[in-house]
């Protein structure tokens, strides 16, 4: 699960204790209503890997499926990411931060149209939408409209934390690697598109791609959305 964190983990860390149970409430439900999606996720020079996304009210959970996984948690109460590692019972925490997007120097454009007699999906008719800098495509995605409302709100608000922290950590990369489409994409990336519909198949120049193998509901353990005691917390240094 290392890798939805490419940017940071080649930083210098603070360590910091954790202190405090990360339970929503010590009374707790016997299962949580989810929806529950699968795609098949590449990033450049790795294999496909089968990641499962469950999304409740609040919560979105990312793993390979199993309970015992590495997972990341993102809790939209608090706009707070967790990357959590099983092995050294680490935390990787990442809180929202507050950004807008410069002036960049280059063109920039976003498109969105319908695909009109492409395969409907769930009766919908797919979305596409594309993302060009520097008259290159940073990103081609394929969404579906009107099912899943819930599920854009979270992945949008998720992308927005991840590019606060991308910002925070932008002086880390540098100059010649800050393109076009790094910046536009990578960087400063609100996931605005999320308001198009539920991605299908995502594509991004810097190699990573999604595309939904499945989706529906289900009732799971509410300790899938809950932290693990006793373990540390991590943050890029310099992070405040």
């Amino acid at each position: 699960m290392k890798f939805l964190f490419r940017y940071w983990l080649a930083a210098s860390l603070i360590i910091l204790p954790v202190a405090g149970v990360y339970a929503e409430s010590s009374k707790v439900a016997d299962k949580v209503k989810v929806t529950r999606l699968w795609y098949l996720e590449k990033e450049t020079g790795t294999d496909p890997i089968k990641m499962r996304y469950l999304i409740s009210d609040r919560y979105m959970r990312i793993d390979e499926g199993y309970p015992k996984d590495d997972y990341v948690l993102y809790d939209n109460a608090s706009h707070t990411i967790y990357n959590i590692n099983h092995e050294d019972r680490t935390m990787m925490v990442i809180h929202q931060r507050d950004w807008q997007s410069p002036a960049f120097a280059f063109k920039h454009a976003q498109s969105h149209k319908m695909l009109i007699g492409s395969p409907r999906i769930a009766d919908k008719t797919v979305v596409s939408f594309q993302s060009t800098a520097g008259g290159k495509v940073c990103a081609d995605i394929q969404l579906l409209p009107d099912v899943f409302s819930r599920e854009q709100q979270l992945f949008q608000a998720y992308q927005t934390v991840l590019s606060g922290q991308s910002i925070a950590s932008l002086k880390n990369t540098p100059k010649e690697y800050q393109t076009p489409c790094f910046l536009v994409d990578d960087i400063y990336n609100s996931g605005d598109y999320y308001q198009l519909g539920l991605p299908v198949n995502e594509w991004h120049a810097r190699g990573y791609s999604r595309l939904l193998q499945d989706f529906g509901s289900a009732e799971v353990s509410p300790e899938l959305f809950q932290l693990p005691k006793g373990y540390s917390e991590y943050q890029p240094i310099g992070i405040k």
